[in-house]
């Protein structure tokens, strides 16, 4: 629209140029007298039935001469009028503008410069034109394309929801495939992975971080069975001793001597410890305890076990 509109503008502005050189071109000082060929003015436009007007304006501001297209409609005016006021040219060089002529019609205007052949004694040394053409209609022929435009795309943006919705149910496919895959892994099945083979490129690397990531799920689920297996299993001994002593000492009374009694703390230290080796395994699993590295004597471990 807006292209559209700067060409019809540039082709306006063009033919409003064109119109204005050919008036100066046919102005001429006769007999001592300004004069205009009439036939110049019928063809540019500007006879009385003319739709476009023109001026020639002396320095001072002063009507000189006005087209014939001036007087339409204004019959019994002394001084008919078109023009609203506009300066005149500082220089020799155009100057093209817009416009409201006194009938309240939007125009263009055209102002330069005019210097007659033939004016000898430079009597008219200091006239300037104007040259005026209405716009209504590029305004008729831009509102008929804004409402071609305003139809065309409304109408394509109709044409085009059913064909998005298509288009984006198409695509989102393999992602609620993907989606429904995840949600049928239980915490149980963690070894089930995402097939990759059917999903698009772009999906791709997400379900390989997603298998990614069920693997290391899996690995710490299986560590944590572990640790569960071997906590119980090392508990299972000093509670299966302090359970004998104590059963001892209901049985025989006369047993539970301050000697059993130490055992028995000895056997609850032990346990204690345990289980502080157990929290400390699991902090630092969890990467909540630094652990640092020292050198450990194989055979002296083997034989405190042992024993």
């Amino acid at each position: 629209f807006l292209a559209m509109k700067n060409l019809l503008l540039e082709k306006f502005d063009e033919t409003l140029t064109a119109k204005a050189r050919a008036l100066i071109t046919a102005s001429e000082i006769d007999g001592g007298e300004f004069e205009i060929d009439l036939t110049v003015k019928n063809f540019a436009g500007f006879g009385k039935n003319g739709e476009d007007f023109f001026e020639i304006r002396r320095a001072d501001g002063s009507t000189f001469l006005r087209s014939p297209s001036d007087s339409k409609g204004r019959k019994g005016k002394k001084e008919p009028q078109i023009f609203p006021h506009i300066d005149p040219p500082n220089e020799d060089e155009a100057i093209i503008g817009n416009t409201t002529l006194l009938d309240q019609r939007d125009a263009r205007y055209y102002v330069q410069n005019i210097n007659p052949k033939g004016d000898k004694k430079d009597k008219f040394q200091d006239l300037y034109i104007i040259v005026a053409s209405p716009t209504a209609g590029i305004k008729t022929e831009l509102g008929l394309l804004g409402t071609v435009l305003v139809i065309a795309s409304g109408t394509a943006l109709l044409l085009m929801i059913p064909i998005i919705w298509f288009s984006l149910n198409r695509g989102l496919r393999p992602l609620r495939k993907l989606t429904a895959d995840l949600d049928k892994i239980e915490p149980t099945q963690l070894d089930r992975r995402l097939d990759t083979s059917a999903l698009p490129l772009e999906l791709t690397p997400v379900a390989t971080s997603l298998n990614s990531w069920l693997t290391r799920l899996e690995q710490s689920f299986k560590r944590e069975r572990e640790f569960t297996g071997h906590a119980a299993h090392e508990l299972r001994t000093p509670l299966a001793e302090l359970r004998m002593m104590a059963e001892l000492g209901t049985m025989s009374p006369e047993e539970a001597t301050p000697e059993q009694c130490a055992e028995m703390v000895i056997a609850i230290d032990e346990l204690t410890a345990l289980l502080e080796k157990l929290a400390n395994l699991a902090r630092s699993e969890n990467g909540e305890q630094e652990v640092s590295l020292e050198p450990l004597s194989l055979p002296e471990s083997v034989n405190a076990t042992l024993a």
